[in-house]
């Protein structure tokens, strides 16, 4: 193993390290742990893949309004899925309206959380490993993703479904679009939809979510705007390989 390959190791460990530091909720502050972790780890990458970091820059400036869309309705959408599921299939199930957060706490919530997570499950893992085989690949992303949940869940034993499906999709948008402001974007956006819901719409919208008719209007939605995002992304990818 040369040593460059020991560095982008070294790369994932630190990110799979501060991620279970996260989980386990340690008394320093939660937010400020997230923030340390993120730039370490990008300070990580610029010896390891300096021109991965330089391309942050670049793909800001390539971001495309139509994806943003289709993103941003994904997100809440997949959201509402979530919900839907949670109060029409488990009938136990019913999310309680939360209070109102404090600003600090609602600004980590949709920006803090969505940027500094994103850094480190996707963008670090993904751009840190050289190219190896399928098996390998799917072991560290098997891995990320547990401590992905573990995170979310703050526990070694509970696997959160939803927390799970979340993770993966933002690694498909990862690996559809190449750009780590799409993840980010759609992460925010998803807990906005979670803040919106839970301390704001509840009460208003929890008896429509009993109708099974509304359950497959926001199915059908979900699966057309995913349609759409892939087919967006896939000429996007094109036109920017044609540049190139």
């Amino acid at each position: 193993m040369n040593l460059r390959s020991i560095k982008n190791e070294l790369a994932l460990f630190i990110a799979c390290i501060f991620s279970i530091i996260i989980c386990l909720e340690l008394s320093i502050n939660e937010v400020l742990i997230k923030i340390v972790a993120a730039v370490l780890i990008v300070f990580l990458m610029i010896e390891i893949k300096k021109q991965a970091v330089k391309d942050l820059y670049y793909k800001m400036k390539q971001l495309n309004n139509r994806i943003i869309l289709l993103l941003i309705l994904n997100s809440f959408w997949l959201y509402i899925a979530f919900e839907y599921i949670a109060v029409f299939l488990v009938e136990n199930k019913v999310t309680v309206p939360k209070s109102f957060l404090p600003l600090g706490k609602l600004l980590a919530m949709v920006i803090v959380a969505p940027i500094t997570e994103e850094i480190v499950f996707r963008w670090a893992v993904v751009e840190a490993k050289e190219k190896t085989n399928k098996i390998i690949s799917i072991i560290i992303y098997g891995v990320m993703i547990f401590i992905w949940n573990m995170v979310h869940t703050k526990s070694f034993s509970v696997i959160d479904i939803f927390v799970v499906i979340v993770g993966l999709v933002l690694y498909g948008i990862y690996f559809t679009s190449g750009n780590i402001y799409y993840c980010i974007i759609f992460h925010g956006v998803y807990n906005v939809s979670a803040y919106m819901f839970n301390s704001l719409l509840i009460g208003k919208v929890i008896s429509l979510f009993k109708n099974k008719y509304l359950g497959i209007i926001i199915f059908i939605l979900l699966i057309v705007n995913g349609f759409l995002y892939l087919k967006e992304a896939k000429m996007d990818n094109c036109v920017r390989d044609k540049k190139i």
